[in-house]
């Protein structure tokens, strides 16, 4: 039988080390700091590293930007119009309106974030990214890292599993009056789960719990019970995205929303090496944001590149191919993205290069004379500012070197890619409010003033990022995921230190010891 040990509590437990949990941390203890209460942050990463998929982030953070003339209402309508009616807009409004204080929260651990893009479906130019370096979400999560392994507030643990969420009394037979801490496993020893190994069982009590656990896109079991027909596709998800804290919501009782709900991106690459491979590299909306064209299997565009998600995957879909087709960049649109991050997918033979459009048209096996017309008829829209074809209106980069050079020039060099849709983000997940409570549904109660269900929080839980649903509706903009992670995660950080100091207060009355005590 396993070991049962003994930990000393944190008052808040964090589940997961992806951006949401560090977000949530570090809030936490600033929050603590400013209420004058000792805190405890205990970080539960299953993962040997923290990171998660945030790591993989590539586009970028939306937030608010005053020099392209955004506004909340703008933004807010950008993001209500591309969740299909099934945003919850109390949400939405609390992501938008705290966007600009997520951005600055992130500079202020030295995070550059200062290359803009306009991706599909944002009416501006608002979604951030570093100048230069690793890919954003590489960044931002080496920056959060190092802040929360040097703060004395907070202990991380990798390899530790949840299994389940500690509770005090029940409601209705299923639903706890709170939760109060977690139990784990622990893998440690020789070989890392190999031969020498061993699995400590740990229960740690808390104050509250925050769960950051991410989405299941890469868990064919979840996929089979929420959206069984998109089981077979592949995914840009790393193996931890397995939804194991909306499992331990449900547990508790805990009411979910629009877990059917996941998003298929147009653009995972394709590698020529191991084209059937299920986990793929994302080719990042910001590819697309600074000039990239799709072209099927004869050279010709197809879709407005920058439409919503979900129509340029169904274009990508109506293709003779499949869904395969070719994203080309040009030398301004290459140089827009960063030229150093497009040498990175070169280096790993996702990328190749060529020289101007005989050699884009040899690679591809097309017609050269077919290049220049595609060329030719884009640069001309972007100069009457639509493309009669898709009905684009925002062209970040000519299709070449320069506009109007397709039928005097070589086109200059080209970077292509073989991309296809993938599972990329679970847009639905448990049910939360403004201040991240993990809610329930009240079974007993009357409807509410529109005739719906009427919820209440579980005490002590709180959750935030991709684990949690009602944001984003049937379609995520590019950028909002990271906003989430940021703008939820430090709400949740608040409100677990909020529910901690009331904790702390009924102990004192009550003489109960604290936690691990």
């Amino acid at each position: 039988m396993d070991a049962v040990v003994s930990a000393a509590s944190a008052t808040i437990v964090v589940i997961g080390g992806g951006l949401a949990g560090l977000s949530a941390s570090l809030e936490a203890v600033r929050h603590a700091a400013a209420c004058h209460a000792a805190l405890r942050v205990l970080v539960l990463e299953k993962s040997p590293a923290l990171g998660g998929n945030s790591a993989k982030a590539s586009s970028g953070l939306s937030a608010l930007t005053a020099a392209s003339n955004d506004t909340e209402a703008l933004f807010l309508s950008d993001t209500i119009r591309s969740g299909g009616g099934l945003s919850n807009e109390s949400l939405v409004r609390k992501l938008v309106h705290e966007s600009e204080d997520a951005l600055a929260f992130l500079k202020g651990f030295g995070v550059d974030l200062s290359k803009l893009s306009q991706c599909g479906a944002h009416s501006v130019v608002r979604t951030h990214r570093n100048e230069r370096g690793p890919n954003v979400g590489f960044a931002i999560m080496s920056a959060l890292t190092a802040a929360a392994a040097n703060d004395e507030a907070i202990e991380i643990v990798t390899g530790a599993r949840v299994h389940e969420l500690l509770h005090e009394g029940q409601l209705d037979g299923l639903v706890p009056q709170a939760v109060r801490g977690v139990a784990y496993s622990l893998q440690h020893g020789a070989g890392g789960g190999g031969d020498g190994a061993c699995t400590t069982a740990v229960a740690v009590e808390a104050d509250a719990v925050v769960l950051a656990t991410g989405g299941f896109a890469a868990s064919a079991e979840q996929l089979g019970r929420w959206a069984p027909n998109l089981r077979a596709l592949p995914t840009t998800n790393s193996e931890c995205a397995t939804g194991d804290g909306v499992l331990l919501g449900l547990e508790l009782g805990a009411s979910t929303v629009d877990l059917e709900q996941v998003q298929v991106h147009p653009t995972a690459i394709v590698d020529p090496a191991h084209p059937d491979a299920r986990t793929k590299w994302l080719a990042p909306e910001a590819l697309r944001g600074s000039g990239g064209v799709l072209l099927d299997a004869a050279g010709r565009r197809f879709v407005d590149e920058l439409e919503k998600r979900s129509v340029v995957t169904r274009a990508m879909f109506a293709l003779p191919s499949k869904g395969h087709a070719r994203l080309v960049l040009g030398e301004v649109a290459a140089a827009a993205f960063g030229l150093p991050t497009l040498a990175f997918y070169e280096k790993r033979g996702l990328v190749a290069q060529h020289d101007g459009f005989a050699g884009l048209a040899e690679h591809l096996g097309v017609p050269e004379t077919t290049l220049r017309d595609e060329a030719g008829k884009y640069d001309a829209a972007a100069a009457h500012g639509k493309d009669p074809l898709t009905g684009k209106t925002v062209f970040p980069s000519p299709f070449g070197r320069a506009a109007g050079e397709a039928a005097e020039s070589n086109g200059g060099t080209f970077f292509s890619l073989i991309v296809t849709p993938a599972l990329h983000y679970c847009m639905g997940g448990l049910r939360i409010g403004e201040s991240a409570e993990v809610l329930r549904e009240l079974a007993d109660a009357d409807p509410d003033a529109h005739g719906g269900a009427r919820f209440a929080p579980i005490r002590g839980l709180y959750a935030a990022g991709e684990v949690t649903g009602g944001v984003h509706g049937q379609n995520r903009l590019a950028g909002n995921s990271l906003l989430e992670c940021v703008v939820f995660g430090r709400a949740a950080g608040r409100a677990a230190v909020d529910a901690a100091i009331r904790r702390l207060a009924e102990r004192t009355r009550d003489g109960t010891p604290p936690p691990g005590a």
